[in-house]
């Protein structure tokens, strides 16, 4: 017998299987390592990501759990469906960049599925205290259980939730980008779609969690509450305002992906605006299954958006298996980026070297990912973008989000090339080109041009130009300096 309830459990599941599948095989990002080195948790890497990736599943199925007490099944899937797809949880699966909100919205789950009873306090706390932006998610719900249940001692809590939030503010907004939730901000703007004219309490929660959604990640669970609320209003067929309801869902959702351009937003805003003019007659006849196509299709697509261009929204500090490998064959040798992973994978200390400073010998590991960190998108380190057939060989394409640099390359010789930047160009002569790893293929995704034009007398010239190499593999090398 067809079991609704099961069905939905399985399917959430299934979800977060399938992108752990498809995206989840990566190395942790630097600050995972930094935070289970911190909690000195001292498991293998594969066991960390299991762990992390497992506390995600039980946070969807927890907030389903949760929404399922008061809603209606499909309404609760669909909100459960867009914080699954919202990119900061694809980001986390994939790469777990911010392992703290991984563990607080395990927490947060909790609290919302114990809610209204005051044993939800304790877990709520120690969502705020693993993440004190988690705050920012906490005060909000404890608002919405006052309003609902009159009691005080919410409203104590909420006050003293606020605490944290500022405290920690500094911090989190120089760490999320608003892009970063997903279709959950459009899929909040659903709750826009129960407006009152005498009863404003839902809009104003909706617009105070736009708000706090530069504070932290969390805000996706008392926004999923609010979806669901919102989507169950759909159902009941007692949606008032059904223009306030498209008209918000299409300029969130152009304001997510178009941010920081709020002009395309206003236009999708008017859009809209006119559509539903046009079509009021009959919009309720597909108001439901039409909103909650927008809506996934929406996390879908941020989804997609998330993993295939991460740069964009979030700078990840993942180093590859193979600079893992260096690092673990070489524990006396400098580095010149990721000392928390160097440090958890191998249990000591490592030392930081500046590349592209004069005046050091010894041991050091050099990979294109760790140059790229280093250099911070300075010249001197360029990745692979294309290249071109000429009548003297291939024109080559390099560069990072500051410089592109052209330049000729025939039968494994570097020719004379042209550095492009937002001001202007100027000349390299090929004596001032170099090939990271020269046995590996140019066009190689761990290969890097290196530029040494100001940094003649640098560890990295010396490295490159009078270095012994000890040790190589696919993506890196140990060299001897000095």
């Amino acid at each position: 017998m067809f079991n609704e309830e099961k069905f939905y459990y399985g399917l959430i599941a299934l979800v977060v299987a399938s992108m752990f599948i498809l995206y989840g095989f990566q190395s942790l990002d630097e600050r995972a390592f930094e935070f289970l080195d911190g909690v000195n948790a001292r498991v293998g890497v594969v066991y960390a990501k299991a762990i992390l990736v497992a506390a995600m599943l039980a946070s969807a199925l927890l907030l389903y759990a949760a929404l399922r007490r008061k809603y209606e099944r499909l309404a609760c899937f669909l909100a459960t469906a867009a914080f699954v797809f919202s990119p900061i949880v694809v980001l986390n699966i994939a790469y777990a960049p911010f392992p703290a909100f991984i563990l607080s919205s395990l927490f947060i789950s909790t609290a919302i599925y114990l809610l209204p009873s005051f044993t939800a306090v304790v877990p709520s706390a120690i969502a705020v205290a693993i993440l004190p932006s988690s705050a920012a998610a906490v005060a909000p719900l404890f608002l919405y259980y006052y309003f609902n249940t009159k009691n005080r001692i919410f409203m104590g809590l909420m006050i003293l939730s606020l605490i944290p939030i500022a405290l920690a503010l500094p911090k989190s907004t120089a760490e999320y980008d608003f892009r970063l939730l997903g279709a959950t901000l459009p899929l909040g703007a659903v709750a826009l779609a129960g407006f009152r004219v005498k009863d404003l309490r839902d809009e104003a929660y909706s617009f105070l969690l736009s708000l706090a959604l530069a504070f932290s990640p969390a805000v996706v669970f008392p926004m999923a509450l609010l979806s669901a609320n919102g989507f169950q209003a759909f159902v009941k067929e007692s949606v008032r305002n059904t223009r306030s309801m498209w008209i918000s869902i299409f300029f969130f959702s152009a304001l997510m992906l178009s941010w920081p351009n709020i002009g395309v937003a206003v236009a999708f805003g008017a859009l809209a605006l006119i559509v539903v003019a046009v079509y009021n007659y009959s919009i309720k006849n597909f108001l439901y299954p039409t909103a909650a196509a927008i809506v996934l299709a929406s996390a879908l697509f941020s989804t997609a958006v998330a993993y295939e261009q991460k740069p964009v929204f979030i700078t990840l500090q993942v180093p590859s298996e193979y600079e893992i490998d260096l690092f673990q064959r070489c524990p006396d040798c400098s580095i010149t980026a990721f000392p928390n992973a160097f440090k958890y994978t191998t249990g000591k200390e490592a030392s930081i070297i500046n590349p592209f400073e004069d005046g050091w010998k010894g041991k050091i590991i050099l990979s294109g990912k760790s140059l790229d960190s280093a250099s911070k998108n300075a010249y001197y380190v360029l990745s692979y973008i294309g290249k071109e057939s000429s009548q003297s060989g291939w024109t080559y394409v390099f560069g990072n989000e500051n410089y592109i640099f052209a330049f000729g390359y025939s039968q494994g010789q570097i020719g004379d090339g042209v550095m492009y930047t937002k001001k202007g160009a100027f000349e390299v002569p090929f004596t001032k080109t170099f090939v990271l790893l020269e046995n590996e293929s140019i066009e190689s995704a761990g290969n890097r041009i290196i530029v040494v034009r100001g940094i003649e007398n640098s560890v990295l010239y010396n490295a490159l130009v009078r270095g012994k190499i000890e040790y190589e593999n696919n993506g890196g090398k140990v060299v001897v300096v000095g």
